[in-house]
């Protein structure tokens, strides 16, 4: 499953762009990650941020037409926080 990050917010305000391949994650957090991942509320409504400097996560995948889901980072799981993470790990501003 391609996924692909945009993280906004915080102090500083500079978005930060990723991307994974969640077969690059450890067997039990891709099969956890990708169930979570497909769940996500793509096509609805961003959420308003629960602080002014906190984050949010701009999460699109592969194929998926409905658009991306954004999430606050209050309302991020663990498995979908595993990819992210993986996801920025190389991330770049933009």
């Amino acid at each position: 499953m391609r996924v692909e990050v945009v993280r906004r917010g915080g102090i500083a305000g500079v978005p930060v762009r990723g991307e994974l391949e969640t077969a690059a994650l450890p067997a039990g957090v891709r099969t956890a990650a990708e169930k979570a991942l497909a769940a996500l509320p793509f096509g609805a409504p961003a959420p308003t941020p629960a602080h002014p400097d906190g984050f949010s996560y701009e999460i699109t995948l592969a194929g998926e037409a409905r658009g991306p889901a954004v999430l606050d980072e209050h309302d991020v799981s663990p498995p979908v926080r595993a990819a992210i993470e993986q996801a920025l790990v190389k991330g770049r501003p933009g």
